[in-house]
């Protein structure tokens, strides 16, 4: 299964480390989605415009120690995030392809848009 990663599970950041045993498959776009700084991560949410959400993309086994992480519980739809299915762009080529991304669950009324869409 194809995970996008957006904000500190991506290389180089604090979070990293979850994805140890995930193989790296590309970078990618998530279109119709904006990316907001919630202080220390971000956090993406659909959006009506042509927002892009720049990422990572990794083949993952087992999800049960990253919905740990993003504090998503498949049982509920109340947690900071819900793991969905959306349609990523891949970088290098026209193709498209599912994977699940992590979508925040609160509202962003004060927060900081990211108008990039490339948490740095």
């Amino acid at each position: 299964m194809y995970l996008f990663v957006y904000g500190t599970l991506k290389r180089g950041f604090g979070n990293h480390a979850v994805l140890r045993g995930a193989e790296y498959v590309g970078r990618a776009d998530l279109w119709g989605y904006e990316m907001y700084s919630l202080g220390g991560f971000p956090g993406i949410v659909p959006c009506t415009g042509f927002s892009c959400v720049q990422g990572e993309v990794y083949e993952v086994s087992d999800f049960l120690s990253l919905d740990r992480l993003e504090g998503y519980n498949p049982d509920t739809d109340n947690g900071m995030y819900l793991r969905r299915e959306v349609e990523i762009g891949w970088k290098d080529d026209e193709g498209e392809a599912p994977a699940y991304a992590y979508i925040w669950n609160r509202e962003v009324i004060g927060r900081r848009l990211i108008a990039s869409g490339e948490w740095k």
